[in-house]
């Protein structure tokens, strides 16, 4: 897809993974046929004396965007969209290594740095917040579904979906598995704390199977098939099997201990 140019589209307004995007697609192209006119006009005699010519010709324009991307970075709190340029920045790479041209290396290097570093910062802040909330503040509490559930599923499907759309980014797997084990362990604590406020078992039941089931369903929606799909799958279970159990020993208690007898004794 062809650059964004800002003069067609005035009445729009962009993401900054956007416009981010756009700029790179149209540097990259550049980049590459200035390397190669330096390397046909001046016939440099190393690799070093090529780069130099480039940094000579590029390297103010290659600052300003890293100046630029450092000024977001400061108040960026967008964990996808900091993914999304990741993304970007991945594919620059591939097509660069395509290409055999090496003039962006140490820009495209310092980009990503930049990214991830933020990267983590803001998921560390994302799960520092589920760890400290109190589940006394947030709302009087009840058996539906809670916002912080919509928006751990979302957030959580997003970053995984987008993993999966980078092979670059299977490679450093780690960092982000770590985050999201993270985060979905204090969603699941938070969840369990909320639910003790609500006064009976039932209750208590119903809010886990409800929540659990939303992130369930998100998941399945944005086909999320890793082990937090079969960890939350198997939450779901034993919260309804508590329910179901609770049920019958309040309506049938004489019933259940037949049962259990008989199970003992076998």
């Amino acid at each position: 897809k062809d650059p964004m140019v800002a003069s067609q589209h005035r009445d729009k307004k962009f993401y900054y993974e956007h416009l981010f995007s756009s700029y790179q697609r149209l540097l990259i192209p550049t980049a590459t046929s200035e390397f190669m006119f330096l390397h046909d006009f001046f016939t440099p005699t190393s690799t070093a004396q090529h780069q130099q010519l480039f940094n000579d010709v590029f390297g103010k324009t290659l600052s300003f965007f890293v100046e630029q991307t450092e000024l977001f970075l400061t108040t960026c709190f967008d964990s996808v969209g900091l993914l999304i340029m990741v993304c970007v920045v991945d594919r620059c790479k591939e097509i660069m290594q395509q290409r055999n041209v090496t003039c962006l290396d140490s820009y495209l290097d310092r980009v990503q740095v930049m990214l991830w570093t933020r990267l983590k910062t803001v998921l560390e802040a994302n799960i520092q917040s589920l760890r400290r909330a109190q589940p006394a503040a947030l709302g009087p509490p009840s058996v539906s579904t809670h916002l912080a559930t919509r928006r751990y599923a979302e957030l959580a499907a997003s970053l995984s979906t987008l993993r999966k759309e980078s092979r670059r980014l299977l490679q450093r797997e780690d960092a982000l598995s770590t985050a999201l084990q993270q985060m979905h362990d204090a969603t699941v604590d938070l969840l369990t704390k909320l639910s003790e406020l609500l006064p009976g078992l039932n209750e208590r039941c119903t809010f886990l199977i409800n929540n659990y089931d939303l992130v369930l369903a998100v998941f399945n929606e944005c086909q999320i098939g890793e082990d937090v799909v079969h960890r939350f799958d198997d939450l779901r279970k034993k919260a309804s099997t508590a329910f179901v159990e609770h049920q019958l020993q309040s309506r049938f208690p004489q019933l259940v201990q037949f049962v259990k007898e008989k199970e003992g004794a076998a």
